[in-house]
């Protein structure tokens, strides 16, 4: 079969596609390639490993799978009819980052409790606090936590956390409103992993964000679709709530004008949560299996329903 990689592969990287077993061409992605026009190598391709641009796939006629090396799949959501039109088989990479993204996100927790983050900036501008920080210095043991999301990432999280004995209250799609609600209210740590969906959108809108209290934070390792950004902007700005850690956002790479930038007890993460050693190397592992299953016609690991949006 022919294989197309949209996935900047090093040359040794390249060969190893090659070697894989039932892979008789491959060709890569370059760089420069149109995000409405997609090459003639992509459309001569019957399996695709990487996220194509979602436009290209109006071209598709002999494309069977793709291998998304993610686990977000919401650019195509807006294309599932076609999708399904096309007979187009797509599986993401789900559970693949639990273990980088919980570890990210215990560490936003600790840099927004113990200041590590006002600490780095100090460090650069030879300013020693010491002692006047010391009281405003927070620990995470037993804290109350709100988890949206019950994928992969919050399973281990889970783990992380339970020395410190927090008490945990999670939802997933099936949540009750008013239970959310009342746990938002109690909240310290409010932490989201959910993917992009019509029904991930806006949950975490202004009137909920108001009743989280003041000294609550909030990390975002999902998608930026579920939470009112600017209202998210205004109470940090406002101190109604003490910090947050972004992971995602609504552009990425955000513009320089963009006011996250500037936004006070802000972290921002730029997307690299679910980044560790050899990460792409992992990725061609999945995907290799996941091929010999399609050769095989065997069901394929994490196949994704785009009519329920998971």
């Amino acid at each position: 079969m022919k294989v197309y990689s949209y996935q900047k592969l090093t040359e040794q990287q390249q060969e190893r596609l090659l070697s894989f077993q039932g892979v008789e061409q491959a060709c890569f992605y370059q760089g420069n390639e149109n995000e409405t026009d997609p090459p003639l190598d992509f459309l001569n391709a019957s399996v695709c490993f990487g996220n194509p641009p979602a436009e290209w796939l109006k071209h598709v006629d002999q494309l069977k799978w793709i291998q998304l090396i993610s686990v977000g799949f919401g650019e195509y959501l807006p294309h599932a009819e076609l999708i399904h039109q096309k007979d187009l088989k797509i599986t993401n990479l789900k559970g693949f980052f639990g273990v980088p993204v919980a570890e990210s996100i215990l560490g936003g927790i600790f840099s927004l409790y113990r200041q590590l983050n006002h600490l780095a900036v100090m460090q650069t501008k030879k300013n020693w606090a010491g002692d006047d920080l010391r009281e405003s210095l927070r620990t995470l043991m037993g804290r109350k936590v709100v988890l949206i999301g019950r994928g992969a990432i919050h399973q281990q999280l889970l783990a992380y956390l339970a020395p410190f004995q927090c008490e945990i209250s999670m939802f997933g799609s099936d949540y009750n409103a008013d239970e959310l609600e009342q746990a938002l209210k109690q909240a310290d740590i409010l932490v989201s992993t959910v993917p992009a969906t019509p029904q991930t959108n806006n949950i975490l809108d202004a009137v909920r964000l108001a009743l989280l209290p003041k000294h609550a934070i909030f990390l975002n390792f999902g998608r930026s679709n579920i939470v009112d950004t600017p209202a998210m902007i205004q109470m940090l700005e406002t101190e109604q709530l003490a910090g947050a850690v972004l992971d995602v956002t609504d552009d990425e790479p955000l513009g320089l004008e963009d006011p996250l930038w500037t936004t006070p007890n802000l972290l921002l993460t730029q997307h690299t949560s679910g980044g560790m050693p050899q990460e792409t190397d992992r990725k061609l592992d999945f995907f290799d299996n996941n091929l010999q299953r399609h050769r095989k016609g065997e069901e394929l690991i994490n196949e994704i329903d785009l009519s329920k949006g998971y």
